[in-house]
């Protein structure tokens, strides 16, 4: 009688009468082939290869172990190929480098192809029916879709990677809206914000440093472009000034900020966003109880009490005698006013 093989892992089934008297040959090669298909490992090394690679049952490569380890770099791409109706379920560790380093699996009898990447350890599955042939992954995933630096996420069943969503192992950068449905944000000061908190355009502060952090620009005076910094020429519009599609900022260049009187009456008469000189309050100085006189050489002798024989002289007028610098201020520190754009 002659011996038939079972289709998926090439089992030797013996006819009626067949090795009598050394049975165990057949039986214990069949245990081995078992043995091997439920934890044997198959190394396959591509460096070098490039194109179809059939598997077989009898020969190296062979696709009756479990595990099919691949390893080297190929040279062009590399198709690992099953044998028409064979079946069964694989693991395969893709350990391959270089610029051909993701293989694909498939079918001689056609069907699904399958793509295993780089780096990966991906379950995958030849199917043997008649309405289904091809490769496919066992846990129904595709391959993952997107660059290196994208970060991946689970859409119905497939791994993707998001374009406005990127990691480059330092900044994780967002081309859309995060958003926190509950706990909100914990920042590097272990603060948490719950609630939105954000500085309006317009707001201006004084920053301890002669140049401005990002989102902010000094208050000199400049024009700037009314397209780039649309949202804070929304807010101050042309008080500051204008030109051909500008907008002037507020010049504090060496100046205290004062509140907008808006109807209170103390600063009367003022226009919003508008200078002021400096200026003295009226007021008057208190005359000493001394006179000034001549003396016998002519120049003036302070000191005579009022009165007496001593009468006023024109030596005694004239103004009072100057004292302090260009300006009045207080005590101050110079520091940069800033406004958010």
């Amino acid at each position: 009688m002659t011996s038939s093989y079972t289709t998926n892992k090439h089992l030797e089934q013996p006819g009626n009468g067949d090795y009598v008297g050394n049975w165990n040959v057949p039986v214990n090669a069949d245990w081995t082939t078992i043995d091997n298909a439920l934890g044997g490992v198959q190394p396959i090394s591509l460096t070098g290869s490039s194109g179809t690679i059939t598997l077989s049952a009898t020969s190296s490569p062979s696709y009756v172990p479990l595990i099919l380890s691949l390893s080297g770099v190929p040279t062009s791409a590399v198709n690992i190929q099953f044998p028409s109706g064979v079946g069964g379920e694989w693991v395969v560790i893709n350990a391959c480098t270089g610029t051909y380093s993701s293989v694909t699996f498939s079918n001689a009898a056609g069907g699904a192809t399958t793509v295993v990447p780089a780096g990966q350890i991906r379950s995958i599955v030849s199917v043997n029916n008649p309405t289904g042939y091809g490769v496919i992954f066992a846990d129904s995933q595709t391959t993952v879709a997107g660059s290196t630096t994208q970060v991946i996420y689970n859409s119905s069943g497939t791994l993707v990677g998001s374009s406005n969503l990127t990691f480059d192992g330092t900044n994780l950068t967002a081309g859309g809206t995060i958003k926190s449905s509950s706990g909100g944000f914990i920042f590097p000061d272990s603060t948490t914000q719950t609630t939105a908190a954000t500085i309006p355009s317009g707001s201006m502060t004084l920053f301890a440093a002669s140049t401005p952090p990002s989102g902010w620009l000094e208050c000199n005076g400049s024009l700037v472009s009314t397209t780039t910094y649309a949202r804070l020429y929304a807010v101050v519009g042309t008080t500051f000034g204008s030109g051909s599609g500008t907008f002037g900022l507020p010049d504090m260049r060496g100046y205290f900020a004062r509140g907008w009187d808006h109807g209170a009456g103390v600063d009367p008469g003022r226009t919003f966003g508008s200078t002021q000189a400096d200026s003295f309050a009226s007021h008057t100085h208190a005359m000493p109880s001394e006179w000034i006189v001549p003396n016998a050489s002519g120049s003036s002798t302070p000191g005579f009490a009022q009165g007496g024989s001593y009468a006023y002289t024109a030596y005694g007028t004239g103004p009072t005698l100057a004292a302090g610098g260009t300006e009045t201020r207080p005590k101050n520190v110079a520091l940069m006013y800033i406004i958010k754009t």
